[in-house]
């Protein structure tokens, strides 16, 4: 008997990056898509201050992206828009050239553009749209 598999959005963990910097893990889980659309309230909400230096907010962790590394908020953005077109049962974190040739067949690969270099040196490429 095999379990039925199910693949959610990819998420992100968008923090500040002067507050990880001094030691404050001060960030929100967000789909991956929307992660362009968090303002730096968004990110403090939770620690109910934004301190003097606040300004940059990053990607310091994923869930269901096949980068395993951290990244930018445009970067994690793109992957969730990849994930939405070429849904649910095309996203395998595991076999990300999956993902990246069912984006291409269903609206071609101008939007993989964006990933162009998201995946960092020694991790899975993927077959040639990234990296």
């Amino acid at each position: 008997m095999s379990a039925a598999v199910t693949h959610e959005a990819p998420r992100v963990w968008v923090g500040c990056l002067a507050c990880y910097n001094s030691g404050r893990l001060v960030g929100v889980w967000v789909d991956a898509a929307s992660a362009e659309d968090l303002s730096l309230a968004d990110v403090h909400r939770e620690a109910g201050r934004v301190w003097l230096g606040c300004e940059e907010v990053w990607c310091l962790d994923t869930d269901g992206i096949p980068n395993p590394h951290e990244m930018g908020v445009s970067t994690a953005a793109a992957w969730g828009e990849l994930f939405e077109r070429v849904g649910a049962e095309r996203q395998r974190p595991d076999r990300p050239v999956r993902l990246v040739r069912g984006a291409r067949r269903s609206r071609g690969a101008r939007r993989g553009d964006r990933l162009r270099g998201a995946v960092a040196p020694g991790s899975v490429p993927v077959d040639g749209v990234v990296g």
